[in-house]
């Protein structure tokens, strides 16, 4: 009797759902892929309904598909002039709208006999200065992966060519590189790694502080990256904040394996098209920790992130943005007393670990005219990683300090760009990025001997420049060139590195492609190597990685892409 009525509230249950089903709506930009340029009048249409649904652009580049059923759904842009662009998978969820930014490539040549048509492949970058070892990604797939649980870090090991030296930490290492030659901006400008429980130097840490809530359309280089990523030798996580939603408010709440997530978007106010998004997290382990669901053994792992963004257009003066990353995670360990007691031989250990990360910024980008867009983003960041290890005695079971160490890291950034599209075959990027880097660092420990000294004491600041140009060339239908120099200078000794960019992709039909790419490429060692002390073979003190030289690899990339299906890539 009880599967009968439970048969039939399921029945009841379905019949109700499909008696309203759930809808929303999609909107977003179509815009030109080199210039950014909004299209006025370009067509979207939903491929997959019966008719298929379609709306124009208005004078803002910008469109409505409204009351579209919940699933994932196939999305056509088309522009005259332009190649269209098959957007296969987008899904569809009922508690947010959709917003998309479409980019379309103008055609080789413009003639309106001519229709050229192309799916929006995976292996794409958002970046179209990019022709090698490039990968984007959305929220959607760090979501989907297998293994990933909603972390950027971890989603990227499933890239060809990339694999971790620990399944405890977001390590990554590309092709046999070291973790450290990793780069990682945010909005365009390199922030400290953002991952929490990071190391000194290294991309390393075992969580991301980076939310899927916040994630917008982002690229993954691993290699012969184009000529405006610089102080980098193995890869280049170039990520993106996406706007909130500037029509309606929406609130998420999300409980994860890794953190709990509370999530808040919506217009600034009625009547303008500015926006803000804010997403806090904090460490579910700790939640189910403290209400004693679990028992970490009396080790405390601890984290938490707040992330946001503010997007503010104006009618004059181009789009500002003002946006934050801001990580908090401790671990803490302590030597069970009474084990001591048992088994006084063995060596315990207090120990406390702290890695602390924030970045604020303000990004402006203005367009100069339909061809041509100038960017610019100032960036403060903080990072402070500290460790404390003390040995317990087995007759007090007081603690004895065997080991302290502390940096912190703060940087001031300026980023420039100038983007000018020529025309469908020529666009040339340039600009240039200051940084002013501030360090104060202090380690102090027992050395091999048993003796206790001092290895790092510092505090000082310095300075880098970079410069950068690019072009992209499109010579023929098939063939497609992006070319560039980065300069490279540390004012702190001195150092410069002059880098060529090289990229060649030839198409050889709409399912397979051929590419090549070379570059050479450099990155500063961490403030920690120039300034640590060291003592000479006659027992001298000084500093003699101070004139340290810049790291540097050179990359050789030959690329073959072949869609083997609609959802099978190789």
């Amino acid at each position: 009797m009880r599967q009968y009525c439970l048969a039939v509230l399921l029945s009841m249950s379905s019949f109700y759902v499909s008696a309203q089903e759930l809808r929303q709506n999609i909107r977003g930009t179509v815009v030109d892929r080199e210039s950014e340029a909004p299209l006025i009048g370009a067509t979207v249409q939903l491929l997959n309904t019966t008719p298929p649904k379609g709306v124009s652009t208005d004078m803002n580049g910008h469109f409505i598909l409204e009351n579209v059923p919940i699933g994932r759904h196939q999305l056509k842009a088309s522009y005259l002039g332009y190649e269209e662009l098959v957007l296969p998978n987008v899904l569809v969820g009922s508690a947010k709208e959709v917003i998309l930014k479409i980019p379309l490539q103008e055609s080789y040549v413009r003639m309106e006999e001519v229709v050229i048509s192309a799916e929006n492949p995976k292996e794409r970058a958002n970046n179209e200065m990019a022709t090698v070892s490039a990968r984007s990604f959305s929220t959607d797939e760090t979501s989907r992966f297998a293994a990933s649980v909603d972390d950027p870090g971890r989603m990227a090991l499933s890239f060809a060519g990339v694999s971790t030296s620990n399944d405890l930490s977001n390590e990554i290492v590309i092709r046999g590189n070291s973790p450290l030659g990793m780069l990682w901006r945010l909005n365009g400008i390199e922030i400290p790694s953002p991952n929490h429980f990071s190391e000194q130097g290294a991309s390393s840490g075992g969580i991301s502080a980076l939310s899927v809530n916040m994630i917008d359309n982002s690229d993954f280089f691993t290699g012969a990256f184009p000529a405006e990523y610089g102080n980098a030798t193995s890869g280049v996580f170039d990520v993106k904040l996406r706007n909130g939603n500037n029509r309606k408010k929406e609130y998420v709440f999300q409980l994860g394996l890794l953190g709990t997530d509370v999530a808040l978007e919506g217009p600034i106010k009625e009547g303008y098209n500015g926006s803000y998004l804010i997403n806090y997290r904090y460490s579910t382990l700790s939640i189910l920790d403290d209400i004693g669901v679990i028992d970490t053994e009396g080790e405390d792992n601890i984290f938490q992130d707040l992330s946001f963004q503010l997007n503010l257009p104006s009618k004059k003066n181009g789009i500002f943005k003002i946006f934050g990353l801001g990580g908090l995670s401790s671990a803490i360990g302590e030597a069970d007393r009474d084990t001591v007691k048992a088994n006084p031989t063995e060596e315990y250990d207090d120990s406390r670990f702290i890695s602390n990360f924030g970045i604020v910024g303000l990004d402006h980008k203005y367009f100069i005219s339909e061809r041509s867009y100038y960017q610019q983003t100032l960036s403060l960041s903080r990072q402070r990683i500290g460790y404390q290890e003390d040995i317990i005695d087995p007759n007090t079971l007081s603690g004895r300090r065997n080991y302290e160490d502390k940096y912190v890291n703060d940087a001031i950034r300026y980023a420039t760009t100038v983007n000018h599209k020529f025309n469908s075959r020529h666009t040339l990027r340039s600009g240039y990025i200051l940084s002013h880097l501030k360090y104060d660092q202090f380690g102090e420990g027992e050395d091999d001997e048993g003796n206790y000294r001092v290895f790092l004491e510092n505090n000082g600041n310095t300075n880098t420049i970079q410069t950068f140009s690019q072009w992209k060339f499109r010579m023929t239908e098939k063939w497609t060139l992006n070319s560039g120099l980065h300069y490279f200078y540390l004012a702190l000794n001195g150092k410069q590195s002059l880098e060529p960019r090289l990229g060649l992709q030839y198409q050889i039909d709409e399912i397979q492609s051929l590419s090549f790419g070379f570059g050479l490429h450099s990155r500063m060692a961490p403030m920690s190597i120039y300034n640590a002390k060291t003592i000479d073979e006659e027992g001298n003190p000084g500093r003699a990685n101070q004139d340290l030289d810049l790291s540097k690899a050179r990359h050789y990339v030959v690329g073959y892409d072949r869609q083997l299906a609609e959802q099978v890539h190789m």
